[in-house]
């Protein structure tokens, strides 16, 4: 099996809760929405993969004391350069 990764693209959508969400040490009532799109080569197929999910603040560290916008910047900076070091790789056979 093998697996090159060509492009990868990351889009981020504000999105707002209907009400407050509350879990943990957390209320969120915001929140970016990330969308992945991988253009790749698997055992010689060529394709497109798609991801998508939400970033709620206090998932990434859970840090009580950081602010929740810093960490919503750090785990958009973490998905950013995660496709960075994929693009024009390749896993091998």
């Amino acid at each position: 099996m093998s697996l090159q990764v060509h492009a990868a693209r990351v889009a981020f959508t504000p999105l707002q809760t209907r009400m407050p969400f509350k879990y943990g040490i957390a209320t969120m009532t915001d929140l970016p929405h990330a969308w992945v799109e991988i253009d790749l080569t698997w055992n010689g197929q060529r394709g497109l993969g798609y991801a998508a999910d939400h970033l709620p603040p206090k998932w990434f560290t859970k840090d009580p004391d950081a602010d929740p916008a810093d960490e919503i910047v750090e785990m958009k900076a973490v998905i950013t350069e995660a496709l960075e070091a994929a693009c024009h790789t390749e896993a091998p056979s």
